[in-house]
């Protein structure tokens, strides 16, 4: 699902049936270099790359999303932001395209120690939720012409 083009490059968001819910990570840890709002790469690298993630990959979004392929990763706040903008304007649920349910959706963008940021679907209003807590994750991957 193309949610980002411009002169042939941008990215995609993976379909509702690849989605999944997760953890953020299965541990309470500050993640140095996964604060960036607008870079889910960089933000994705600092946590797989984390102990909090490799010492329980099966509960970490960003490892579940890198596990897909080498390019996918968990968006960072404004990128799942962008998403919600482009796929979901209407506020209706499910959005007008992708089947996003109404829900808070991980980002790979750190809060702190205790909590990561999430976008709220249909609202598009993002706040911080518990690392501990499943919640549905899409992840996101960038292509070129």
């Amino acid at each position: 699902l193309v949610f980002q083009e411009s002169e042939g490059s941008g990215k995609v968001v993976i379909d509702v049936a690849q989605g999944f819910n997760s953890q953020w990570t299965g541990d309470f840890s500050n993640i140095a270099g996964a604060t960036s709002l607008d870079d889910g790469v960089g933000n994705t690298n600092a946590i797989v790359a984390d102990t909090a993630c490799s010492s329980d990959p099966n509960n970490c979004a960003a490892q579940r999303c890198r596990n897909l392929s080498v390019d996918w990763y968990l968006p960072a706040r404004n990128e799942l932001s962008a998403v919600h903008g482009a796929l979901c304007s209407n506020l209706a649920i499910p959005c007008n395209f992708g089947g996003f349910s109404s829900a808070f959706y991980w980002s790979s963008s750190q809060h702190d120690d205790l909590g990561a940021w999430g976008v709220f679907f249909p609202s598009g209003l993002d706040s911080f939720g518990n690392k501990f807590v499943g919640q549905p994750v899409r992840c996101v991957r960038a292509f070129t012409p």
